[in-house]
């Protein structure tokens, strides 16, 4: 995966809702004023963004594209090293946890939440918090 945007209403709780779940920092963009929380890679790579609802502009003609809230479409699951821990930080946080955890046939575990925007999400585990007892 190269980049992802989760839409959101309110980018304060999503970053506050992000950052308890999945323990991360963002950067921001201070090209875009701030606005675009960003999530980061453990190497400091930027690879994904909190992005306000509403319509943005793309490329240069003046093409604009809508972002809105859902849980429906693709489901990006984003890495974590304590599933047990991040699901249970989720309804606290403000979201709903949907399923799991779930154990898959290759030892790794996933969950599936509802953030407070109604954004569908993922999480996996791959590490030792990833057992599902």
């Amino acid at each position: 995966m190269d980049w992802f945007e989760i839409p959101v209403e309110d980018v304060d709780r999503a970053r506050e809702f992000y950052a308890t779940v999945l323990g991360c920092e963002f950067a921001v963009d201070e090209d875009a004023g701030g606005s675009y929380p960003m999530f980061t890679a453990e190497d400091g790579d930027v690879t994904g963004a909190l992005t306000p609802v509403g319509e943005h502009p793309v490329g240069e003609e003046g093409t604009r594209v809508a972002y809105t809230t859902g849980d429906s479409g693709p489901l990006v699951y984003l890495a974590v090293e304590d599933l047990q821990s991040a699901l249970a930080a989720v309804e606290p946080a403000g979201g709903e946890v949907r399923a799991g955890p779930q154990e898959t046939a290759d030892g790794a575990s996933y969950g599936i939440l509802t953030d407070p925007a109604g954004n569908r999400i993922g999480l996996m585990s791959r590490g030792s918090g990833s057992n599902t007892s």
